[in-house]
């Protein structure tokens, strides 16, 4: 990966990464509400030229970037810490997945395990898959009723968010988990 676009909602954990990541040796930029338009500008440019050597990773508030940026440059994109509205997400990542994209974006997804961020990532996948395998169907065959059942949550998936100690003893090992997808322009 040459450029990384790093996503966070706060601003403070984004310049502890950027520090380190400074510390390992990769050219670093920054976009959060503290930076002005001028300077933010100035990032996104030498962001997108590619003729610049070296990996380069931008560290951008997800407020700040998640929409009128057009990053295109980034192989890839890591979402520091799951935001509960899909769509937002969703935008943060169409900075770098535009229409007419021909190189593939990696997608990484940062969890930390032990808490309520996995089992709540796991019923947004499955809530995705369902809603996918819904709205593909026929409304002859009662498509809208499953539609309409599923935008709530079921008994069983409220116990896996608010039981938390079944939810931390399935939990694997590691501190943190990461979800990789791989988004490819047909």
């Amino acid at each position: 990966v040459e450029r990384a676009l790093v996503f966070s909602r706060f601003a403070s954990f984004l310049r502890a990464a950027e520090a380190a990541a400074a510390a390992a040796g990769l050219r670093t930029l920054r976009v959060d509400g503290g930076v002005s338009l001028s300077a933010r500008q100035a990032a996104c440019e030498r962001f997108q030229r590619r003729d610049a050597r070296g990996r380069v990773a931008l560290f951008i508030t997800i407020g700040a970037g998640g929409e009128g940026l057009n990053l295109t440059a980034a192989d890839a994109v890591v979402l520091c810490e799951p935001y509960w509205n899909e769509p937002v997400e969703d935008q943060a990542v169409a900075r770098a997945h535009r229409i007419g994209r021909a190189r593939p974006l990696d997608v990484v997804r940062l969890h930390i395990e032990k808490t309520v961020e996995v089992p709540i990532a796991k019923l947004k996948r499955d809530k995705a898959a369902d809603a996918a395998r819904f709205l593909d169907a026929d409304d002859d065959d009662g498509a809208a009723d499953r539609r309409a059942k599923s935008r709530s949550l079921s008994i069983a998936q409220l116990r896996v968010l608010f039981d938390l100690d079944d939810a931390m003893d399935e939990s694997p090992d590691p501190v943190a988990s990461l979800e990789i997808s791989n988004l490819s322009s047909p």
